[in-house]
């Protein structure tokens, strides 16, 4: 084994992550590939992480540290630390996540069969906090990287991919990772290495948890940013991802800002707008008693629905509270949110994620987001089948769970609530099988 120029470097930033921190080093140590460097960069923590860390770079010499004096936020920790990393190649990892001992070897081997490859990313599995596994995760195509991350949190990347990009950008927290992504596809290439390397925890403290209602915003800030300079996107996927911030804006009720999108679009593609993006200029352009006569029949009707939803789920949520949405991402979470946060299900990373395989998934899912602050879960029409189709998963929620509205747009179950048979008072009860759209 040697130390002395290191093939892979591994920064693993920290604050106040001592509950799982001695988790995601030992993955780090089990690793079947052992030429690597360990930087644990300790971002000013206040709980036990300082001593945690000093124990094991005192039982490993590959293992260093460094403490930022003040706390530097994850893109600037992960700056600190690639500043002292000497590897041929490179990665970071989450204080909570752990990397499978054939992670390195598995992702290393590639890079050097595939030398045309500049970054190499892989599936992983989501765990909860008590390291059960509860799904896949999110990992897509490149293609894909221009409407949402879909790199993942297991990825191994040449020094030259570091050396031109620079460091993360810390004015992009809580994106800074698919902001670099976003600007590696535009110099190097990216490829996919379809095995599960990787254990991602979802917990109530995690950032994706607790950072939610910030990252749509940022998600828009970074796209903006970085989609001129993707030349390599065909016409149809860069009016897709127009599109896209031109929603987000909208969504913020941002006006300008959609204005500044639609413009950026034209200039890409003002014939593709012509053909393709006429709502959405009109979104921006006229006023809302306007926009909505500009669109068919059937999505006024669908309008209207969504409206009376919306005063339903604001009269029986609280504001500021946060509640799960089973609309099959067809109901737009941000309409009927109503100055509530609205978690889609399944969701990854705060995005709608498609349908439960099974019940045992979707009882799992629930659990996990009821422990990180979920208060009530809601079925919006769209979804109403799911009430049929996943009987278990129903039988579940009617046997634990106060049923609080049942009408012909949404059935609620209040998720705070233990006793299932006492329903609220003049609200509709309907069966297992008889819920329709209406």
């Amino acid at each position: 084994m040697t130390t002395s120029c290191p093939l892979i470097s591994i920064v693993l930033p920290t604050f106040n992550g001592a509950r799982y921190l001695r988790d995601a080093i030992e993955s780090c140590l089990h690793q079947t590939h052992t030429n690597w460097e360990l930087i644990l960069v300790d971002d000013a923590s206040t709980d036990e992480s300082p001593s945690i860390i000093a124990e094991y770079t005192a039982r490993d010499s590959r293992v260093t540290m460094l403490r930022n004096p003040v706390n530097r936020k994850l893109p600037g920790s992960l700056n600190a630390g690639f500043a002292r990393a000497r590897g041929e190649l490179l990665t970071w990892t989450s204080d909570d996540n752990c990397y499978r001992p054939q992670a390195l070897s598995e992702m290393a081997a590639f890079l050097e069969a595939n030398p045309s490859v500049d970054l190499v990313y892989a599936d992983f599995t989501v765990m909860d906090h008590a390291g059960m596994a509860t799904g896949e995760g999110w990992v897509g195509p490149i293609e894909e990287l221009p409407l949402r991350n879909s790199i993942g949190a297991c990825f191994l990347y040449r020094r030259t991919v570091h050396d031109r990009l620079g460091g993360y950008d810390e004015d992009l927290p809580l994106v800074e990772d698919w902001d670099y992504w976003l600007r590696a596809s535009a110099s190097f290439r990216l490829a996919r290495l379809r095995e599960d390397l990787y254990l991602y925890r979802c917990h109530k403290n995690s950032l994706t948890e607790t950072q939610l209602a910030r990252v749509r915003p940022a998600q828009e800030r970074c796209l903006a940013k970085n989609l001129p300079r993707l030349t390599w996107l065909d016409r149809d996927l860069r009016a897709s991802a127009y599109q896209n911030l031109v929603e987000l804006a909208m969504t913020r009720r941002d006006r300008r800002a959609a204005l500044s999108h639609v413009l950026g679009w034209l200039r890409s593609d003002p014939l593709l707008v012509l053909r393709r993006g006429l709502r959405s200029v009109a979104s921006v352009l006229l006023p809302a008693p306007l926009q909505e006569l500009t669109k068919p029949p059937q999505e006024r009707k669908w309008l209207r629905r969504l409206r009376r939803a919306a005063k339903e789920i604001k009269a029986l949520v609280p504001g500021g509270a946060t509640f799960i949405l089973v609309d099959e991402g067809q109901c737009a979470g941000g309409e009927l949110g109503a100055g509530r946060h609205v978690l889609p299900f399944l969701e990854r990373d705060g995005k709608y994620w498609g349908a439960p395989p099974d019940d045992a998934t979707a009882v799992r899912e629930l659990e996990r987001m009821r422990r990180s602050g979920a208060t009530c879960l809601v079925f919006a029409w769209p979804a109403f089948w799911w009430l049929d189709y996943y009987a278990e998963f129903h039988r579940y929620l009617t046997s634990n769970f106060r049923r609080v509205l049942a009408n012909d747009l949404l059935v609620a179950f209040d998720l705070l609530s233990n006793d299932p048979v006492q329903q609220g008072p003049g609200l509709l009860s309907a069966p297992a099988g008889q819920f329709t759209a209406g």
